[in-house]
């Protein structure tokens, strides 16, 4: 497994396991001088990115970078609104505790940041009630579909319709807990039940939107254990928000070619097998008695913005 990824599920651990105030701090943390909400945006450099939180960014950590890949991590002293900037598409998230951005600095063009993660209670503290939560991830959920955002199909996935009568297709519930198939996780346009909600497990990944060049994933940080429900049955939850440029989704399936003359005829000919592979799990599915989504079209290859590598975007 990647460092990177290691990083994550340790840092996406202890955000549990802290933000809930279960281990009392010494002291009130200091107020820093940064507004209530911030925002950030795709395309970035990652030195315009930490130059606006310079009192939050304390440099890079020793083991900051695998294979050239950069993390930037801020941690705020009170959380944020974060406004993701993308035009129509542009959409909120409360209560973040921290960004962390990777940039990977040997693209040549430079790109900048090709990925943010953000970590969200989903309340203003860690410990709320099971359908507190729900309620407050729908609610992110139905900002960012008035926006324009929609459930992304990988491609490598057959295109079932993300609706309640498929919902098998994406989840069944085994054990008292839900278990995602080997598919894009659960669609948001399926808005689990309360009872659903409650059985679902520690980092389940519970959707990936799509607008205009961005996809954005959603995994899901919980504590089924009693330990830490307090005296109103209240558990702990976080939510971890990935926000990633579309062309680096794109790269992973022929980065060797990345950067060369003949990226883009390897890119097309990679997605003419991965349709070819798909129209036999469709034909699968379809016999499963699943609908398939005709009228789904997989987003446009992005173009590559060069950023200048003075900061000053």
């Amino acid at each position: 497994m990647p460092k990177n990824w290691i990083n994550k599920i340790i840092s996406f651990a202890a955000i549990i396991l802290l933000s809930g105030g279960c281990i009392p701090l010494s002291k009130e943390t200091p107020k820093d001088n940064l507004p209530d909400t911030v925002s950030i945006t795709l395309p970035e450099s990652s030195k315009h990115f930490v130059n606006r939180f310079p009192e939050n960014y304390e440099g890079p950590s020793d083991d900051s970078e695998f294979f050239n890949v950069n993390q930037y991590e801020i941690d705020f002293n009170q959380k944020k609104t974060v406004v993701f900037e993308h035009g129509r598409h542009t959409f909120k998230i409360p209560h973040v505790s921290s960004i962390t951005a990777y940039e990977n600095g040997s693209h040549n063009p430079f790109l900048g940041i090709d990925e943010f993660d953000m970590f969200s209670s989903l309340g203003k503290s860690s410990n709320i009630s099971d359908e507190e939560a729900r309620q407050n991830f729908y609610n992110l959920i139905r900002q960012m579909h008035q926006a324009g955002w929609t459930d992304l199909i990988y491609l490598s996935d057959p295109r079932i319709k993300r609706d309640r009568k498929n919902a098998a297709a994406f989840f069944e519930v085994e054990g008292g807990r839900i278990k995602a198939k080997p598919i894009t996780g659960i669609p948001t346009a399926i808005e689990l039940t309360p009872e659903e909600w409650k059985k679902l497990p520690n980092l389940a990944q519970i959707g990936t939107l799509y607008a205009e060049g961005v996809l954005v994933e959603f995994m899901l940080g919980k504590d089924g254990s009693e330990q830490y429900r307090d005296q109103y049955g209240n558990g702990q939850y976080a939510l971890q928000i990935t926000v990633k440029a579309y062309w680096d989704f794109l790269r992973l399936h022929v980065q060797e070619e990345f950067g060369k003359p003949g990226y883009r005829e390897a890119l097309d000919k990679e997605l003419r097998l991965r349709s070819k592979e798909r129209k036999q799990m469709e034909d699968k599915a379809r016999a499963e008695g699943f609908e398939i989504d005709e009228s789904y079209q997989d987003p446009p290859a992005s173009p590559l913005v060069a950023l200048p590598r003075d900061g000053s975007r």
